[in-house]
């Protein structure tokens, strides 16, 4: 179990028997109960939520705390929200700035650099210089 949750024998055996005060504060905390359920296979939600009403009834969360697990699970859920459109669109940003790079460069070669380059003189070769 400790290989599959990536937790310590002793962090097991906190969350295990709810002994929060052992078990480190704020997303820590949580992360370690959601690796426990992942690794239990059971409904991450439904029990974090009784996990996290069990905590507050023990006295032990502050109202600053529950503010920051409150910010990291929104950061979380936008996160995993948005992943299929978001990497779409910016790779479509990519390619627009490629694109408008590209068109500048052309632009600065040509009213640029290209006025300033001398103007060499079309020479034409005689015809019997390319005679065998």
């Amino acid at each position: 179990m400790c290989a599959s949750t990536k937790l310590s024998l002793r962090q097991l055996h906190d969350v295990e028997a709810g002994n929060f005060r052992e078990l480190p504060g704020g997303i820590f905390r949580k992360g370690f109960v959601r690796s426990y359920l992942n690794a239990l296979n059971l409904d991450e939600p439904l029990w974090l939520e009784r996990f996290e009403a069990s905590y507050r009834a023990s006295g032990l969360a502050g109202s600053s705390e529950s503010e920051w697990v409150d910010f990291a699970e929104n950061v979380r859920n936008n996160r995993l929200g948005g992943t299929g459109s978001s990497t779409r669109n910016r790779w479509l940003g990519v390619l627009a700035m490629t694109l408008l790079l590209l068109f500048l460069s052309l632009c600065v070669w040509k009213f640029v650099i290209g006025p300033k380059m001398p103007q060499r003189a079309l020479v034409v070769a005689p015809s019997h210089a390319f005679r065998c």
